[in-house]
């Protein structure tokens, strides 16, 4: 399904005013309503190979009774698992209060601040776009992959004080079984319901964009790179792409197996229920798309300490509290023998900063600086770079 016409004029403008942003924003009772918006603002179909994997088990669970009742009893479990994987939030009208409060705050200082309902296949998930007027026209957006327990609601109340400091228009979209959010945390709807952002912002025209993901974010916004074939809207406006993996793990089983007991690891695999970061950063590399990976490190050794710029080879990477050092993506990498510095720049996380924190004026001052750069079309070698 394109944008609607009034969409599609609205982010065709070089310039705003602003009664254009006051006039686009959601209203009040659009923010603040306990249900997704009735009107789907874009919808994309899902990925041909998971159609015809979904085809091709459905056609077996017809025919063979056996199958059919095991892959039931799969599903069942799966959906458990990701229950507990996704992690509760807070209870919904307690996000309907946070996104009407939050979201007035901010079209106060001058943000446009529009909730979306955006479709894939036959799921609907709720998301939002936050823009400041002086920073819209730049046609530069990231993508906010959000860590475990979190949602975009909760995620608003920062945007007033990091953006001096990042200058980021923003698209949030809560994963399934989240705030208002359909579906079941299952991995390839937890994919999905990334992969609707990252076509979003490509089909408003935007030509830099940025996938920041965090923690989980890492597993649901890999998904969303696995499945997605970066081509941008037309060939001629084709975006830049810059990762951000944000201290997140290699793989969930490896990280369950460490964190818990590597029974459960294996269960995991049994029932089909992981993500791989690893391969998700293999991707971005063979489409030759820049990441930045960040993670603690004792001892640090630096290309450039600076710039926090870390020497993977030579770096050992460590827990940041919550993910076990062994399952780092910095350390899978690490041990699958790539070329660490082909397409990747590993950025040292700020000591003692907390996992649950999204880091901090100081290191975002660094990071962002260093995210701009390589958005830029024509970059010097990540190497020369450093």
């Amino acid at each position: 399904m394109p944008l609607s016409v009034s969409m599609e004029k609205f982010f065709a403008k070089e310039k705003y005013t602003r009664e254009d942003i006051e006039k686009f924003s959601s209203t009040p009772e659009e923010l603040e309503s306990a249900k997704l918006l009735p009107e789907v603002s874009y919808e994309v179909s899902k990925p041909t190979k998971q159609r015809r994997r979904e085809i091709i088990h459905n056609i077996f669970s017809a025919i063979l009774f056996p199958y059919g009742l095991l892959r039931l009893i799969a599903r069942i479990a799966r959906i458990v698992a990701g229950f507990f994987v996704s992690g509760p939030t807070k209870k919904k009208n307690k996000l309907n209060h946070y996104r009407k409060k939050y979201g007035e705050r901010l079209k106060k200082e001058d943000f446009l601040v529009k909730r979306l309902t955006l479709k894939i296949g036959g799921e609907k998930y709720d998301g939002i776009l936050i823009a400041h007027r002086d920073t819209l026209a730049s046609k530069k957006w990231d993508i906010r992959c959000l860590g475990r327990t979190r949602s975009y609601e909760r995620t608003m109340k920062k945007e007033i004080s990091v953006f001096p400091t990042r200058k980021r228009n923003i698209l949030m979209v809560n994963r399934p079984s989240v705030g208002c959010s359909e579906g079941y945390p299952l991995p390839e709807e937890m994919g999905n319901s990334q992969r609707v952002g990252i076509r979003l912002l490509e089909e408003i025209g935007s030509q830099k964009i940025a996938i920041d993901m965090h923690s989980l974010g890492g597993a649901t916004g890999g998904e969303a790179i696995l499945q997605h074939d970066f081509k941008g809207k037309t060939k001629k406006d084709k975006p830049t792409y810059v990762a951000i993996f944000d201290r997140t793990f290699g793989t969930l089983s490896q990280t369950v197996s460490a964190m818990t007991n590597p029974i459960l690891g294996f269960l995991l695999r049994l029932i089909n229920y992981n993500f791989s970061v690893i391969k998700a950063s293999k991707r971005l590399e063979e489409h030759n798309i820049q990441q930045i990976i960040i993670q603690a490190t004792n001892p640090t050794k630096y290309l450039n300490k600076e710039k926090r710029i870390l020497n993977p080879q030579t770096s050992v990477f460590s827990s940041d509290g919550t993910i076990p050092e062994r399952a780092t993506l910095a350390g899978a990498l690490k041990k699958e023998n790539l070329n660490l510095l082909e397409n990747r720049i590993f950025m040292a996380a700020k000591k003692k900063m907390p996992h649950s924190e999204n880091k901090n004026p100081e290191f975002d001052k660094i990071l962002y600086a260093k995210v701009d750069r390589l958005l830029k079309p024509q970059r010097t070698p990540d190497f020369f770079c450093l």
